[in-house]
């Protein structure tokens, strides 16, 4: 009788080395799924603002039309001191 509860204490214990090993695997498989997950996420809210800086119809030649027109962004002079 005492034989075969050390086998079966020994399986339990293999069983449950497996199923750490497993859930090892799984909570890295988690970390790697959130970070894509927040990844996307900000390329996603990236996107939808430059969607909504752009008006309606607007294309990729918008800035060269802008550039061949002379129109350059400048940088605002300081205020002066008095």
């Amino acid at each position: 009788m005492r034989a075969d509860v050390e086998r079966r204490l020994a399986a339990v214990r293999a069983e449950t080395d497996a199923a750490q090993r497993m859930l090892l695997g799984i909570e890295s498989q988690e970390v790697h799924l959130r970070k894509t997950l927040l990844r996307l996420s900000g390329a996603a809210q990236v996107l939808e603002e430059l969607l909504a800086g752009d008006p309606p119809g607007a294309d990729d030649a918008a800035p060269a039309r802008r550039a061949a027109n002379g129109a350059t962004r400048t940088a605002a002079a300081p205020p002066e001191s008095t």
